[in-house]
């Protein structure tokens, strides 16, 4: 005699047959009717989210960004939650000025790759005149763009970006990760763990890509993951 699908007595008092799947992928930290949070926050570390992120080792040191203002770093995340993003922080080690604002979008996926752009958080120039978090509020479609919403849904794999525009070529400082640990992307050798997802080349002064499809390529990324938090 075969061996019989396991079975369970459901809440409404039928039987599970056994043959559902396990659904979409959720970091646990909501409960299944998102009525409470097990964790206390409703903020979430995008370079930490699993199954991507990664505070491996050291919890974070400075990265640089020059004039190179034409390439856009992504990296991907799973949502934490269903909902509206709130708001986008990052955070400012040394202070500089500079005439550059900076560009963090956040793109959907298709077939676990970079597809849309769904909007983006702008932050004006003068956030890196002093250090610490920077949080911004107001999503727009692109830099200067109309007011947008951005909507994730929990489970699903998204990216996020990084590109300053080119007002001037001040090097940018802000928290990364530590070293090359997490997601790898497109590379990948035994003993060799990177911490980044793709880089592209997109040639325009000031807009993120609206989608993969406007960057000139797409390979893989060397840079340190981006410490980036969103509220929801």
């Amino acid at each position: 005699m075969g061996r019989q699908p396991f079975r369970r007595s459901k809440s409404d008092g039928t039987i599970d047959d056994g043959t559902g799947g396990g659904g979409v992928f959720s970091t646990g930290l909501t409960d299944s009717e998102k009525t409470f949070l097990l964790s206390n926050t409703t903020v979430w570390a995008l370079h930490s989210c699993p199954i991507f992120g990664s505070e491996f080792g050291q919890g974070e040191t400075n990265g640089t960004y020059n004039d190179s203002h034409y390439y856009v770093d992504w990296w991907p995340f799973v949502a934490p939650r269903s909902g509206d993003i709130a708001s986008i922080s990052v955070n400012i080690p040394t202070a500089v000025t500079t005439n550059s604002d900076l560009l963090i979008g956040i793109y959907d996926s298709e077939n676990g790759y970079i597809k849309d752009l769904l909007g983006c958080a702008q932050f004006d120039n003068s956030i890196f005149a002093s250090t610490g978090n920077k949080e911004q509020t107001s999503m727009v479609t692109n830099h200067g763009g109309s007011s947008t919403t951005i909507t994730l849904v929990e489970g699903n794999k998204y990216f996020y970006s990084l590109k300053r525009d080119n007002s001037s070529n001040n090097t940018l400082f802000y928290k990364t990760l530590g070293s090359a640990y997490g997601f790898k992307g497109g590379r990948g050798s035994i003993g060799n763990h990177g911490s980044t997802g793709y880089m592209a080349f997109h040639l325009h002064n000031t807009d993120l890509p609206a989608s993969e499809s406007d960057a000139a390529w797409v390979g893989s990324s060397v840079s340190k993951r981006l410490r980036c938090w969103i509220k929801m």
